[in-house]
């Protein structure tokens, strides 16, 4: 049994998660354990996106759009 995932924002309709990754993800564990979190969650047809926190304070209209065509609107 694969144990329960946070993720910051999901949406079942799509499939489709979104990561905010502030500056803890550089960290060699962090990004270990969001590659294998990622993994097992994309296994289970779930798309992902991420975003670093910089990006979404400096282009937030930018990553909206990823979110939007990802999500096909």
């Amino acid at each position: 049994m694969m144990k329960p995932f946070i993720l910051d924002f999901y949406c079942p309709e799509h499939s489709v998660a979104v990561e905010i990754d502030g500056s803890i993800h550089d960290l060699p564990a962090s990004q270990i354990y969001d590659a294998t979190r990622q993994a097992k969650l994309e296994m289970q047809g779930i798309r992902f996106l991420r975003f670093s926190a910089e990006r979404v304070m400096t282009d937030i209209d930018g990553v909206l759009r990823e979110i939007a065509a990802a999500c096909g609107e």
